[in-house]
């Protein structure tokens, strides 16, 4: 990778962490470049606005999201069946460890565009990643063809991540993969997992 392409990496990734830490109204060109531990100067080089260095961020969280889903998605195996997904979605929702910077910082920029309609392409494209996500892994589940149903997982599981990220005192047991397996069930009108199956004859 070209070094500016490091460096300008490196720049959004910090442009993220300040997100999440201090908020949108944090996001500077001096706070990323402290945040960077790069000359000042350095960050506008590479961005050359506030609004600039908003999209950049944006391309960013979304690019980490895709990783970060992709390497789950390898971690814990194929081919994906409901079980997995669930498993999946679960841990995505989580809102533990890198994810949890990664969707702080997402939730302000979705803020920041309600007050800046500039940022409308940037939310644009943080939304659709999220969708085209969603759909890439309902289609690896073989569940029926993805439609608004989509959508509507997508919001469900962005309130209940909301509610993680704010509310401390919120049960866990609402994003543990038998509860997201059960929201799946609903939208796609599916069997729970192994309903159906006959039970073993005990006389054998």
């Amino acid at each position: 990778m070209p070094i500016n392409s490091k460096r300008r990496e490196q720049i959004a990734d910090a442009a993220l962490s300040v997100l999440a830490a201090e908020g949108a109204h944090g996001l500077t060109h001096r706070a990323v470049d402290e945040r960077a531990g790069l000359p000042q100067g350095t960050t506008s080089n590479f961005f050359n606005s506030r609004q600039a260095l908003f999209l950049g961020a944006g391309q960013r969280l979304a690019d980490r999201h895709w990783a970060y889903v992709h390497s789950l998605s390898e971690e814990i195996g194929s081919p994906l069946n409901r079980r997995k997904l669930a498993a999946i979605l679960s841990k995505v929702v989580s809102g533990e460890g890198e994810l949890r910077l990664l969707h702080l910082a997402r939730y302000e920029l979705f803020l920041a565009g309600v007050r800046d309609p500039s940022l409308h392409s940037v939310l644009i494209r943080l939304r659709n990643a999220s969708l085209e996500i969603a759909v890439t892994l309902l289609q690896s589940a073989r569940l029926p063809k993805p439609d608004r149903r989509v959508q509507l997982l997508s919001s469900i599981l962005n309130g209940l991540l909301f509610d993680r990220l704010t509310v401390p005192s919120m049960d866990v047991a609402l994003i543990d993969p038998e509860t997201v397996g059960e929201i799946i069930d609903a939208l796609f009108d599916l069997p729970p997992e192994g309903a159906g199956e006959q039970e073993p004859d005990e006389r054998c």
